[in-house]
């Protein structure tokens, strides 16, 4: 199943034109829809549903993750600080302020309030369990050795937290659709997913590079020996075949209660296993509606062709392609790893690249709905629009338009909790389908997930210049207005 599932998921980029163009841009002469009126500066409007003491915080932590020595070095200092104090006060004072501002809570109920208080602005929540396991951090001995690194216990007491957060999105009340978020890194051990995604790169390498007395015949002997990988022990397919059992429930169980599922991605040398479970789990849940996403991070090099791949796979095997675009949240950890095991960056050099590439995908899959060549199942490809970035929700917005696709045409943007809620209020109070990425659980499991996002986001941290501006606006106005009588 493994191998079926991957090689006939993908063709060779000979096959791509047979159905979706390798990567593509519509210039359509379609009339532009009824701009909606999107204020990303309205300060009033966009923090009217926020107290004066939450204004005040993320003034605050706005202030702080704007020192960048601070922010490059949040996870040192985090261990410096429970080292000599332990973990009691630097806990607390981090759930008081960044874990507050960042995070919905501790536990499912705590979850409640903060969703209908986005509710009121027209703001959804995607649920997401935030404990984060890596194989960098893992014994790095044999793989078998250490297979109790991540127990099957733990995975398991993670496949029932992600059901619990899908109860708790289907539970929400308010007018959006629901969504929760599942981390494979949570129901299977990461370095299982690493040898899973050696193998299956090494189902990558073209025939012709195997067929070594260059006959133009592959024989078996010259298969096995041309891939050079490691078969799965005993052990490592049993946890495989647990952890896609986990998988599946975990999906089926989405589909059942109406909820909407994003696959997260991870490192490159764990996500071709991640996107082989994500499509398989596409191929039997998104039969006739977007259930299951895979997520593409658009800071690598690989990301169009992957998608184009992946839509034709949609198109071959009668599915519904569904994705979630972001521009990546490990690139200081993927450029020193290839920089330290020796190949090349699979990272964009420079961040215009990235950006191109974001709005180079996003534009593939809106476009991809209303060709003349399109079916019932792919006008039914849905987007989520994960970014801060106004420009590109600016331009996905007119895309929108000039293709004339409905706010509620399977099109979705995302933010970060406590980031850019003056983008996500406006979405929302114009009737777009916008959402928060609304992690939680206790302040000691997430706490690796916080310092990642300081990390990986500390040029956006740094450039918050106008969120800054439009909440001091925002907390002179409501100062002063009664002294004026407003």
């Amino acid at each position: 199943m493994l191998v079926d599932g991957w090689v006939r998921g993908c063709r060779s980029p000979s096959g791509l034109g047979e159905g979706f163009p390798l990567a593509f841009h519509m210039e359509l002469d379609l009339p532009a829809a009824e701009a909606k009126n999107l204020d990303f500066a309205d300060a009033q409007r966009s923090y009217v549903n926020q107290t004066s003491y939450e204004l005040a915080r993320s003034l605050m932590i706005f202030k702080v993750c704007a020192v960048r020595p601070i922010v490059a070095n949040a996870n040192r200092l985090y261990r410096l600080a429970t080292q000599v104090m332990g973990n009691g006060l630097p806990d607390s004072v981090i759930r008081a302020s960044f874990f507050k501002h960042f995070c919905g809570g501790e536990t499912e109920c705590e979850l409640m309030p903060v969703m209908d208080r986005l509710d009121r602005n027209g703001v959804g929540a995607i649920l997401d369990y935030a404990a984060e396991a890596d194989v960098d951090n893992a014994p790095q001995a044999d793989h078998a050795e250490h297979s109790d690194h991540l127990s099957e216990a733990v995975c398991n007491a993670n496949a029932k937290i992600v059901m619990a957060s899908i109860d708790a999105a289907a539970a929400a009340r308010g007018g959006q659709e629901p969504f929760a978020a599942c981390k494979f890194t949570g129901i299977g051990q990461p370095e299982l997913l690493e040898r899973v995604s050696t193998l299956l790169s090494s189902l990558k390498v073209p025939s012709a590079c195997l067929d070594e007395d260059t006959n133009g015949k592959l024989s078996a002997a010259e298969f096995e020996d041309g891939l050079e990988f490691e078969r799965l022990t005993k052990e490592e397919r049993f946890r495989y075949s647990r952890m896609f059992g986990r998988a599946n429930s975990i999906a089926e169980y989405a589909a059942s209660k109406g909820v909407k599922l994003l696959i997260d991605a991870e490192q490159t040398y764990m996500q071709p296993a991640i996107d082989h479970l994500a499509l398989l789990m596409m191929q039997k849940y998104n039969k006739e509606r977007p259930v299951i996403f895979n997520t593409y991070q658009c800071y690598r090099k690989d990301t169009p062709e992957r998608v184009a791949c992946d839509m034709n796979r949609a198109a071959r095997q009668r599915f519904v392609f569904a994705a979630k675009a972001v521009r990546g949240a490990y690139m200081v950890q993927e450029r020193r790893l290839a920089a330290e095991r020796g190949y090349n960056s699979p990272i964009h050099d420079t961040k215009e690249d990235t950006h191109a590439c974001y709005d180079r995908v996003v534009d593939q899959i809106l476009s991809s709905k209303v060709m003349e060549s399109a079916d019932g199942l792919a006008r039914k490809a849905a987007v989520m629009v994960a970014s801060h970035n106004e420009e590109s929700i600016l331009k996905v917005v007119k895309r929108m338009g000039q293709l004339d696709l409905a706010p509620k045409d399977g099109i979705y943007f995302a933010q970060l909790q406590g980031m850019c809620d003056h983008v996500s209020n406006a979405l929302g109070q114009e009737g777009y389908s916008v959402y928060k990425y609304l992690p939680y659980g206790p302040v000691k499991e997430v706490m690796p997930y916080l310092l990642r996002r300081l990390e990986e986001n500390s040029d956006v941290m740094g450039a918050v210049g106008k969120q800054r501006q439009m909440i001091w606006s925002e907390l002179k106005r409501r100062m002063l207005a009664p002294l004026l009588g407003v």
